[in-house]
């Protein structure tokens, strides 16, 4: 997945650039470093850059030579406090971006969801543990 758009996160302003992608121009997401400049892309952004060449100064790029981004860095992302994913459909919640998977785990307005009780989808409709069950012994008979 390319970065985080910008426009998620509270304190915009105080984002420090080095916080962002170049190719992308998100905030990173799985950051890693490219070993020919020391320069850090988005895990994704750079695996699909063309016959991985690195955008910075133009060498090729061993996939298995890139290394995670330092400690530090991937700390300052995962507490970066960022609006939900599912904020057009009406969550209002701001989560810091480590917190965010158990968030849209739970978020009432995730369409993909898993009930907690019958396992199954939660969807957009009203869910009904009991008849999704039902349905489910009915397929299998």
């Amino acid at each position: 997945m390319p970065g985080y758009d910008k426009s998620r996160f509270e304190n915009l302003q105080s984002i420090h650039d080095g916080l962002t992608c170049s190719i992308c121009h998100g905030i990173f997401s799985n950051p890693v470093v490219v070993p020919c400049c020391g320069q850090t892309y988005c895990s994704d952004c750079i695996n699909v850059t063309r016959n991985l060449i690195c955008p910075n100064n133009k060498s090729k790029i061993n996939k298995s030579k890139l290394s995670k981004a330092p400690l530090n860095v991937v700390n300052m992302i995962n507490h970066l406090r960022l609006s939900c994913t599912y904020k057009q459909s009406g969550c209002e919640e701001v989560v810091e971006l480590e917190k965010l998977p158990q968030h849209l785990d739970d978020c009432d307005y995730n369409p993909f969801r898993i009930c907690k009780n019958c396992g199954f989808e939660m969807g957009q409709k009203e869910h009904d543990c009991v008849r999704n069950l039902k349905e489910k012994i009915e397929r299998i008979s």
